[in-house]
């Protein structure tokens, strides 16, 4: 039961047992396993919460790939910092916030990892290009695979935004409906601004 206990800790409450310094290291460890193996996999993590899978015929560059994991890391640790620093009480380190927000993003390689499945990739070249009746076919055809891998982004999101309030909360030390309500308006607040500056690069 003990063994059990630390395990799911480990997974869902790992910032009772890192931070600062270490959760900083661990976090771009992370960070960049996530642009390595987004790049070997055509998947792109282009948001706060966003996951796309590429073209199989036309591979992005790893630096478009690390740009978009670092990108908008960087954007929710200020976003969330600033936020922290305006409302709580206690002091507020930035260490501890890249941190932790950072470590926050491991489910994420879940996401990327399916994305070596062949069949969850459909590439529609544009808006423009878009074919309906050939979408249409593809998903009747790949429906398992597009669910499983529909199933599996929908829990890593949820998973890392689990984490990412943990992040918030301990860091920047605001609980309660003070620590909710700003976070969710944070989160939102940088989902919009890390598309933005992703789309301007």
């Amino acid at each position: 039961m003990k063994n059990n206990t630390s395990i799911w800790s480990y997974l869902f409450q790992p910032f009772r047992f890192i931070a600062g310094r270490e959760s900083l290291i661990a976090g771009v460890v992370v960070l960049i396993a996530l642009a390595l193996v987004g790049y070997w996999s055509y998947t792109f993590l282009d948001g706060v919460l966003d996951v796309h899978m590429g073209c199989l015929d036309e591979q992005a560059s790893l630096l478009t790939n690390a740009s978009c994991v670092f990108i908008s890391w960087a954007v929710a640790v200020l976003v969330f910092f600033f936020t922290a620093k305006i409302l709580s009480q206690s002091a507020v380190r930035l260490i501890d916030m890249a941190g932790t927000m950072a470590v926050a993003k491991y489910p994420f390689l879940f996401a990327v990892l399916i994305g070596f499945i062949p069949q969850i990739h459909f590439c529609a070249n544009g808006l423009n290009g878009l074919d309906i009746n050939a979408l249409l076919v593809y998903m009747q055809e790949n429906w398992l695979w597009m669910s499983i891998g529909s199933g599996i982004m929908a829990i890593t999101a949820i998973w890392s935004i689990f984490l990412m309030y943990n992040a918030y909360s301990i860091s920047g030390n605001l609980k309660g409906t003070k620590g909710i309500v700003s976070f969710i308006v944070a989160l939102f607040v940088a989902e919009v601004i890390s598309k933005i500056v992703l789309m301007l690069i």
